[in-house]
Protein backbone atom coordinates (compact mmCIF):
# COMPACT_ATOMS: atom_id res chain seq x y z
CA UNK A 1 0.00 0.00 0.00
CA UNK A 2 1.45 3.68 -1.01
CA UNK A 3 -0.10 6.48 0.40
CA UNK A 4 0.15 10.01 -1.80
CA UNK A 5 -0.93 13.80 -0.47
CA UNK A 6 -3.32 15.70 -2.92
CA UNK A 7 -5.35 18.67 -3.00
CA UNK A 8 -8.36 19.62 -4.41
CA UNK A 9 -8.92 23.47 -4.86
CA UNK A 10 -12.18 23.21 -6.92
CA UNK A 11 -15.34 21.17 -7.63
CA UNK A 12 -13.73 20.15 -11.03
CA UNK A 13 -10.32 18.79 -9.06
CA UNK A 14 -12.35 16.54 -6.86
CA UNK A 15 -14.31 15.31 -9.91
CA UNK A 16 -11.18 14.59 -11.60
CA UNK A 17 -9.92 12.82 -8.54
CA UNK A 18 -12.59 10.89 -7.89
CA UNK A 19 -13.12 9.94 -11.98
CA UNK A 20 -8.83 8.74 -12.21
CA UNK A 21 -9.49 6.84 -9.07
CA UNK A 22 -12.68 5.01 -10.73
CA UNK A 23 -10.58 3.84 -13.72
CA UNK A 24 -8.52 1.68 -11.60
CA UNK A 25 -9.53 -1.94 -10.61
CA UNK A 26 -7.21 -1.19 -7.07
CA UNK A 27 -9.07 0.14 -4.25
CA UNK A 28 -8.19 3.62 -3.33
CA UNK A 29 -9.09 4.94 -0.01
CA UNK A 30 -9.05 8.74 0.64
CA UNK A 31 -8.77 10.99 4.33
CA UNK A 32 -9.00 13.90 5.78
CA UNK A 33 -7.07 13.04 9.18
CA UNK A 34 -10.94 11.97 10.55
CA UNK A 35 -12.80 10.16 8.18
CA UNK A 36 -11.88 7.92 5.60
CA UNK A 37 -13.93 7.02 2.44
CA UNK A 38 -13.83 5.22 -0.77
CA UNK A 39 -11.99 7.79 -3.32
CA UNK A 40 -14.13 6.38 -6.37
CA UNK A 41 -17.44 7.85 -4.48
CA UNK A 42 -17.97 11.20 -5.44
CA UNK A 43 -20.13 12.08 -2.65
CA UNK A 44 -17.85 10.37 -0.50
CA UNK A 45 -15.10 12.70 -1.19
CA UNK A 46 -17.47 15.78 -0.60
CA UNK A 47 -17.67 14.20 3.64
CA UNK A 48 -14.58 15.16 3.59
CA UNK A 49 -12.86 18.82 4.40
CA UNK A 50 -11.04 19.40 0.95
CA UNK A 51 -9.81 22.38 1.65
CA UNK A 52 -6.99 20.57 3.25
CA UNK A 53 -4.48 18.12 2.33
CA UNK A 54 -5.91 14.42 1.53
CA UNK A 55 -4.05 11.30 2.10
CA UNK A 56 -4.89 8.71 -0.86
CA UNK A 57 -4.16 5.06 0.07
CA UNK A 58 -3.58 3.18 -2.82
CA UNK A 59 -4.29 -0.88 -2.56
CA UNK A 60 -1.55 -1.77 -5.36
CA UNK A 61 1.86 -2.84 -7.03
CA UNK A 62 4.55 -0.57 -6.94
CA UNK A 63 4.11 -0.05 -10.90
CA UNK A 64 0.37 0.43 -10.65
CA UNK A 65 0.73 2.73 -8.02
CA UNK A 66 3.28 5.11 -9.67
CA UNK A 67 1.38 5.24 -12.67
CA UNK A 68 -1.48 6.40 -10.98
CA UNK A 69 1.14 9.10 -8.94
CA UNK A 70 1.90 10.28 -12.56
CA UNK A 71 -1.61 10.28 -13.73
CA UNK A 72 -2.48 12.69 -10.51
CA UNK A 73 0.62 14.41 -10.45
CA UNK A 74 -0.94 18.11 -10.72
CA UNK A 75 -2.80 17.03 -7.81
CA UNK A 76 0.04 15.48 -5.52
CA UNK A 77 1.15 16.95 -2.87
CA UNK A 78 4.65 16.69 -1.96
Amino acid sequence: MQEIYVRANSFQDVKAISAMAAKEEFQILISDGRRTVNAKSLLGIFSLDVGRPLLLRLDCGEEDCEAFRVKAGRYVVD
